[in-house]
């Protein structure tokens, strides 16, 4: 089966930019990004998961070198490499929907290889020739970025484009088609793109702080994950229309450093059909820590590190008219003056707390409705009257 790149964010490269705002500590995903691979890196990645490269994709110069201690690789192959050592370096704290398996296992056993090689305009790749060998086109111009994407201006590297593609193409590998022309019928049967959909979901809930940005905000990358699910999940072409809402609030506002901070949010499905499987999102404001989380119906997992991370919930179903509430406790830990804020207005997608599901919005659905963004004020610590003498 072919994906079509049209529905695959575009992958634009940002070439020799420096960062505008200050680091707040090194991403995990990044620090695989920004170094050539170890030749043994190299070798074990492809004794894993055989990879081809056809002449097109090895026509550009190295940009590592066996003589330095890595492979000789050029842009094409150092990012494909990458791409497979950071799907064995990732783990998550909830199943994958669709495998018991850690990611890198699963994708181990769907194929069988995949060769990298020139595609038709507007096709990212296909399955399978030859026989469990999934085909992806080069990912295009990939010099010059050393981090997963670039928040600012919704620039996404070579990376994500890579894994999404290979994810899947290697669900098309285990059988699953598309129902729906190029797409399928629901996003809960788990095909290739409800698999893409689940992907990005988890790298966004349920990844620590592997997807921690160096700068903006630790969410960034977390929260480019999060809008990608939302685009995933629309190929469906038979998945239920639900107009999910949420009305949330800030309590106390303003807060006193040192004291504690409450999120609470209801969560209701205007329809007209029923929402399954709806995901929470809240990134953590900085400044706080997360002390406690809690759902009325399913289950919310609090972050890797509790004051660096997002709290994801995976709510279940919820029918037309029934709703669900969300509450998240959080220490304050930043002075007095500072403003805490769960969405991050400098890049493109601030999404703060965030509810989707694998239905489907109606046309008339307002974006608002489902995405809140909430801002507390810290005030100091009222101080204590002295005893009269």
């Amino acid at each position: 089966m072919r994906t079509t790149l049209g529905l695959l964010t575009a992958v634009i490269v940002l070439v020799g930019a420096t960062p505008t705002h200050a680091q707040t500590r090194a991403s995990p995903v990044d620090r695989i990004l920004a170094r050539c691979p170890t030749a043994a890196e190299v070798a074990a990645a492809q004794a894993r998961t055989p990879v081809t490269f056809e002449l097109s994709a090895l026509s550009s110069p190295l940009v590592c070198t066996a003589a330095s201690g890595s492979a000789d690789l050029n842009a094409v192959q150092l990012r494909t490499y990458q791409t497979l050592i950071v799907i064995g370096a990732l783990r998550f704290s909830q199943p994958l929907p669709w495998t018991p398996l850690t990611l890198s296992d699963w994708f181990s056993h769907a194929i069988r290889g995949i060769r990298i090689t020139d595609l038709p305009f507007g096709t990212a790749g296909f399955c399978c020739s030859p026989s469990g060998v999934i085909a992806v086109g080069s990912p295009g111009p990939v010099a010059d970025i050393s981090r997963f994407a670039d928040p600012r201006r919704n620039w996404n590297g070579p990376v994500p484009y890579l894994l999404s593609t290979f994810v899947h193409e290697a669900r098309h590998a285990e059988g699953p088609v598309h129902q729906c022309g190029l797409y399928d019928n629901t996003t809960s049967e788990l095909g290739a793109w409800g698999v893409q959909y689940s992907l990005e979901a988890w790298l966004a809930l349920f990844s620590g702080s592997f997807l921690a940005s160096p700068d903006i905000h630790p969410a960034a990358y977390r929260d480019s994950e999060f809008h990608r699910a939302d685009v995933w999940r629309r190929p469906a072409c038979q998945a239920p229309f639900a107009d999910l809402r949420i009305v949330a609030r800030d309590a106390p506002d303003p807060v006193v450093t040192g004291g504690t901070l409450t999120y609470s949010a209801t969560v209701r499905n205007y329809g007209p059909g029923e929402a399954p499987g709806v995901l929470f999102y809240e990134d953590v404001p900085a400044g706080t820590r997360v002390t406690s989380v809690s759902s009325g119906q399913g289950a919310c997992t609090p972050p890797a590190e509790a004051n660096f991370g997002a709290v994801g919930c995976r709510l279940g179903t919820l029918g037309v008219g029934a709703s669900t509430s969300v509450r998240i406790k959080f220490r304050v830990t930043a002075p007095a003056g500072k403003v805490l804020r769960n969405a991050i207005p400098a890049i493109q997608f601030e999404h703060g707390m965030v509810v989707i599901s694998e239905g489907r919005e109606p046309v008339h659905a307002d974006r608002n409705n489902y995405v809140r963004s909430l801002q507390t004020t810290v005030k100091a610590k009222p101080r204590k009257k002295q005893p009269r003498r």
